[in-house]
Formats: structure tokens, sequence, C-alpha cells
């Protein structure tokens, strides 16, 4: 996920387990969208939007839930889940 994330969000700042973006969900240049790939959960602080990281991805790139699901197919903490 982390890989997919850079690419994404090029203002992706990496604290501990997590990643911090700017939000999809609203106006925002302040990292509020915080993504947790060893708990595959996503949470923005602006807009109260959470789930989980295949949604997000879903969400960002307009493709289909399985079709998240298999582009982060190689990341291995993701696929044990």
């Amino acid at each position: 996920f982390r890989t997919w994330a850079e690419e994404h969000f090029p203002e992706c700042e990496a604290v501990g387990d997590e990643l911090k973006v700017n939000s999809i969900f609203t106006h925002d240049d302040g990292r509020h969208l915080w993504c947790n790939p060893s708990k595959n959960a996503y949470h923005c602080w602006k807009s109260d939007a959470h789930g989980n990281l295949f949604d997000l991805v879903s969400q960002k790139t307009g493709c289909s839930y399985f079709e998240a699901v298999s582009l982060l197919a190689n990341d291995n903490s993701l696929r044990t889940l």
C-alpha cells in the first residue's frame, strides 16, 4: 500500500505505522487522511470518512473493489488480511 500511496499522494508522510496524506473527501492541505496498512484502515479526521484501504483505492482511482484488491496484491501485509 505504501508504494501505491506514494505514487498517488505526492504529499505522503510516513509516521510510525501510518501514512498521512491530504484527504480526497474534503479540501485539505494538512494531511488529515491517515492510512494504516497494518490494520487495513483509513480515517479522515476532517470529514470523518473511514473504511478499509481497498475502498480508499477504489474511490481514489475509480476502479472496482476487486480491482483495488488486485492492485494491492503485491503488498504482503494486506494480502494476509
